[in-house]
């Protein structure tokens, strides 16, 4: 059963797509094209549960087989709401799998999915960043960088990786990967 007969309807740009909460700034300010998921979260909840009780990533981009979900946070990291994120990321794999991949097993779906997650820099977060990566090493923790938020919880049951960084670092190491076409 096709829940999103319409997919194309819902790319947007990067810079749409990373709007605040009250539509004013964007995090990312680029005409990149991706998926705005929040739209589609609010399609499939009209329609099959009359009202938008679900939460979801902001964004949703595939690239070579592998989906990446994208949370924009126009917040300094210590701010960011840690049982909102873990919502987003639980529902935004249903969703998913309701919309894209309705044919695949869970442990297909994980196996695609990536889940970055973007926030605004500041200047706490650049001397917390390095203490949290020296930690890290010293931990000698699985994955290459730490993963905030709590959200390691999910890394391997419902995303292959799970990636937390300020915005410098997204537009720096990720952004380039992404939108390799961007001028």
């Amino acid at each position: 059963m096709d829940f999103l007969p319409n997919k194309q309807a819902y790319l947007q740009p990067l810079s749409k797509v990373s709007l605040d909460d009250s539509k004013t700034v964007s995090l990312v300010d680029t005409d990149d094209i991706l998926y705005n998921f929040d739209g589609i979260k609010k399609y499939l909840c009209k329609q099959l549960q009359r009202r938008e009780e679900a939460a979801s990533c902001d964004g949703l981009l595939e690239r070579d087989g592998t989906y990446y979900f994208l949370e924009f946070k126009n917040q300094p990291s210590k701010k960011v709401d840690a049982a909102q994120l873990a919502r987003k990321a639980f529902q935004s794999f249903h969703l998913f799998r309701l919309a894209f991949e309705q044919e695949m097993s869970v442990d297909e779906s994980r196996e695609h999915l990536v889940l970055l997650i973007i926030y605004q820099d500041s200047e706490d977060d650049v001397s917390f960043e390095k203490l949290r990566r020296k930690v890290h090493g010293l931990a000698n923790m699985p994955e290459r960088d730490p993963i905030l938020f709590d959200l390691r919880r999910v890394r391997g049951k419902l995303y292959r990786e799970i990636y937390t960084m300020p915005r410098s670092e997204f537009m720096t190491d990720w952004y380039p990967l992404l939108f390799p076409n961007h001028k």
